[in-house]
C-alpha cells in the first residue's frame, strides 16, 4: 500500500513528516503544490474541496481508509505506527513535551521568515534564540537522543528546527554543541545519504510569499 502525503513543494510542517517515512522505509507519494510566481495557492485550492478530507488543509495524509490533516497527527500517526513515540509512558510524555517546545520555537522562525518585517525581527531572533536552543542543548546533555539510544518523532522535528536556524544564523549554535552533534549524526543515519541528494530534500524552507526561506538556500 502506497500511501499519499500532500504538502506544498516545501520543506515547511512537512519535512520532519518526509524524514519519519523515508526512515522507516514507508512506500508514499510526496504529491507537491506550487505555489504560483504571482503567490496564488490556486493549485490547492482549487482542488481541496474534492479531496474527501473532513478538514481539508496542507499537508494531508492518505494510507487506505485513513485520511487525516494536520502535521501533528500525521506524525503522531507515523511515530506510534513504528514505534517512534517513546518506549515507555514516561518517555512518551517527554516527547510530547519536548515536541511542544519545539513547535512554539518553529512558529516563531515562521512567523518571522514571512513578515515584511524581516530584516527588524530577525536581530531580535538571533538575541533571544539561543537561550532556547541551550535549554534543548541542557536537556540532550550526555544522551544521542532526546530519549537516549532509541530515536523518537522528536528527535526529527529537533533535526529540522536546527537547519531552520542554522540558516538564519549558526552562531546561535556557539553555546549548544550537544545540538551540533545531534544535528550531523541525524545526517549520518542510513536514510538521510540518498535523501539529502533528492529532490524532496532540496526545496526552501518557505513558500515564495516568505520573505527569508522562499528561494532554495
Amino acid at each position: 500500500m502506497t500511501a499519499v502525503l500532500g504538502y506544498w513543494a516545501i520543506r515547511g510542517l512537512a519535512a520532519p513528516i518526509r524524514y519519519m517515512l523515508e526512515y522507516t522505509k514507508t512506500p508514499y507519494e510526496d504529491k507537491l503544490y506550487t505555489q504560483g510566481d504571482d503567490l496564488s495557492r490556486a493549485e490547492w485550492t482549487d482542488v481541496k474541496s474534492t479531496m474527501d478530507l473532513a478538514f481539508p488543509n496542507l499537508p494531508y495524509f492518505m494510507e487506505g481508509e485513513l485520511k487525516i490533516t494536520q502535521s501533528n497527527a500525521i506524525i503522531r500517526y507515523i511515530a506510534e505506527k513504528n514505534n517512534l513515540a517513546g518506549n515507555t509512558p514516561a518517555e512518551r510524555a517527554v516527547v510530547d513535551m519536548i515536541a511542544n517546545e519545539l513547535y512554539e520555537l518553529r512558529e516563531r522562525f515562521t512567523d518571522m521568515c514571512y513578515s515584511k518585517a524581516f530584516e527588524e525581527i530577525k536581530p531580535r531572533h538571533v538575541y533571544h534564540a539561543p537561550a532556547w536552543l541551550q535549554k534543548f542543548d541542557k536537556f540532550l546533555g550526555t544522551k544521542k537522543w532526546i530519549c537516549g539510544e532509541s530515536i523518537t518523532y522528536a528527535d526529527f522535528i529537533l533535526y529540522e528546527v536546527i537547519c531552520q536556524n542554522l540558516a538564519i544564523e549558526p552562531a546561535m549554535f556557539d553555546q549548544c554543541p550537544r545540538l551540533l552533534v545531534l544535528h550531523k549524526q541525524f545526517e549520518e543515519l542510513e536514510f538521510m545519504q540518498s535523501y539529502k541528494a533528492s529532490s524532496s530534500y532540496n526545496m526552501p524552507f518557505n513558500n515564495k510569499s516568505a520573505t527569508f526561506g522562499g528561494k532554495l538556500l
